[in-house]
């Protein structure tokens, strides 16, 4: 568990800096890092913390999504990263 949940943090602000640079990559590292969160518990709020860092890896992938025009996909992924941080 200790270590998806290090390599969802790793891959989150791996992601964030490909986003910044504007890189082909940045999707996948974030959905990377999601399915790391996931594989924890499967966001049964069991384990919070991987909740929380697959809340902040979705919020990432959203402002990619903005970032490139992709503002209706960003919408409605912004909607779960919502629905896991109110559980």
């Amino acid at each position: 568990m200790a270590l998806r949940r290090a390599l969802g943090e790793v891959l989150v602000g791996q992601g964030f800096v490909l986003d910044r640079l504007r890189d082909s990559r940045t999707f996948a590292v974030l959905d990377e890092a999601r399915e790391a969160f996931r594989s924890i518990d499967g966001l049964s709020m069991v384990d919070l913390p991987s909740a929380a860092g697959y809340a902040e890896a979705t919020v990432w992938k959203v402002q990619a999504m903005m970032n490139v025009g992709r503002a209706d996909e960003a919408a409605e992924l912004g909607k779960e990263s919502l629905a896991v941080s109110r559980r």
